[in-house]
C-alpha cells in the first residue's frame, strides 16, 4: 500500500483502483477511481436526477483533481 499522504494526481493508480481524490475547488475530499475506457476520473457518488427517476454517477472537471491518497483500511471487525 501507498503512504498514507496526499501525493500528486500524476502519481495515482490507474488500474480501476478505488482511492481518495482531492479536487481544486471543493471543501472535503471523496472516492474515486480512473476508468481507462473513459479515460477520466470517476466520482464514487450516486444521487438521483433531479426528475427523481435514476441513479447517476458524478464526472469531474479532470484538471481540478489535484492529488489522491490510498484508502484506509476497512475495520477490523468487519
Amino acid at each position: 500500500m501507498s503512504e498514507m499522504k496526499w501525493q500528486p494526481i500524476e502519481t495515482a493508480p490507474k488500474n480501476g483502483e478505488h482511492v481518495l481524490l482531492w479536487e481544486k475547488y471543493s471543501d472535503y475530499p471523496f472516492v474515486g477511481y480512473f476508468s481507462h475506457r473513459r479515460n477520466i476520473w470517476f466520482a464514487c457518488t450516486e444521487h438521483y436526477d433531479t426528475n427523481g427517476d435514476a441513479s447517476v454517477i458524478d464526472t469531474l472537471s479532470q484538471s481540478c483533481i489535484t492529488h489522491w491518497m490510498p484508502l484506509p483500511p476497512p475495520p477490523e471487525d468487519v
